[in-house]
């Protein structure tokens, strides 16, 4: 069989790899409902910033940010090779990026470096391998990305988190927590996704809505 990456449509930048579940997930997000801006934090890297744009034909206005430089070059060749408009790539991290973007988005995405997981399909002996002591920094990045992030959440706008792995420290144990010191945020919708089951990965993810403020205390001095 021909690799992915020598095939035609691949190297002519008419397909990219995505997992299956994300493309479900983002299959179902009512995208009209967003008429500002869009973010995208990351610190694994991911093709929403391909996919997002694509889907709605450009509307909306994207914005990534990305801890490396390497990988914001290669965004912004991804971006320039399939011809995509009002995508703008930035290096820095959840705590600074306040320098980059100025005002409040309609949804923010977060993708954080988790435990992979999900790599247990291609890496029979991965747990061999995994460092347990590596696992609680992953939880303070991610926790720290997600509270950062989330300070750009419109009001009434949503949260959403993602992250490839079974480990439900990292999945729903964290946005539990979340949500018990960020009140202004209700949980709408999360899921695990397994590898046995259609989708045969190990994504968790999670949508969680901005409340809006009350007149009352929006008004108050």
């Amino acid at each position: 069989r021909t690799p992915l990456k020598k095939e035609r449509f691949f190297q002519e930048h008419l397909l990219f790899t995505q997992r299956l579940a994300v493309t479900e997930i983002i299959n179902q997000i009512n995208f009209d409902n967003v008429h500002g801006q869009l973010l995208i934090v990351e610190s694994r890297p991911q093709a929403l910033y391909l996919e997002v744009p694509i889907l709605t034909q450009g509307r909306i206005s994207l914005n990534v940010v990305t801890n490396s430089i390497e990988r914001k070059l290669a965004m912004q060749k991804g971006v320039q090779e399939f011809g995509l408009q009002r995508v703008t790539v930035y290096e820095g991290t959840a705590e600074n990026m306040v320098t980059q973007i100025s005002q409040p988005q309609d949804m923010v995405l977060v993708v954080p470096q988790c435990s992979k997981f999900d790599l247990i399909r291609s890496l029979p002996d991965f747990f061999v391998q995994f460092q347990q002591d590596e696992l609680d920094p992953l939880i303070h990045e991610q926790t720290t990305m997600l509270h950062h992030a989330s300070t750009f959440v419109e009001q009434g706008g949503l949260l959403f988190y993602g992250v490839n792995t079974l480990n439900q420290k990292e999945g729903a144990w964290l946005i539990k927590q979340f949500c018990e010191t960020h009140p202004e945020f209700t949980l709408v919708f999360e899921k695990q996704y397994f590898p046995f089951d259609t989708w045969k990965t190990a994504l968790y993810v999670a949508a969680l809505r901005k409340k809006k403020a009350k007149v009352n205390d929006a008004t108050r001095v």
